[in-house]
């Protein structure tokens, strides 16, 4: 079942997406604790091929992911969102980066690689950024 979209309480719009993409349940459940405090929803997923099968359409959505996940791997989802002209800011976190892998992100249109550990801050704000709008 897709969730549906959430609409904000005082104002009636939609409230923005954030998809979080890992395959580890710690940093799924840091990333939507630290990102609830924005007022966004928050959708975690431990692999791509979950995410792309309840992808909604609808209000400022951005995607987090890993790139190394069970299955296909966070650049694999990149490829797919491209191929299926799914316009949404990607973010992608690294354990084990290295330049050409962030070259190969950047190069599939995210619109950030970020190693971890990260700093909390500079996600949010990538984040923000994405969403295009004020949270």
């Amino acid at each position: 079942m897709t969730e549906r979209a959430s609409l904000d309480r005082m104002t009636g719009m939609p409230v923005p997406t954030v998809y979080v993409v890992d395959g580890d349940r710690g940093v799924r459940d840091g990333l939507q604790s630290l990102l609830g405090t924005l007022g966004v929803r928050v959708v975690t997923f431990p692999s791509a091929e979950e995410l792309l099968s309840r992808l909604e359409q609808g209000p400022p959505q951005c995607i987090i992911t890993e790139v190394q996940l069970p299955g296909m791997s966070g650049l694999d989802l990149q490829r797919q969102l491209r191929v299926a002209t799914i316009d949404v800011p990607v973010i992608v976190l690294a354990a084990d980066a290295d330049v050409p892998m962030a070259v190969r992100a950047m190069q599939l249109g995210a619109i950030d690689f970020i190693e971890k550990p990260f700093i909390d801050r500079s996600v949010v704000a990538r984040v923000r950024e994405a969403l295009g709008v004020a949270v």
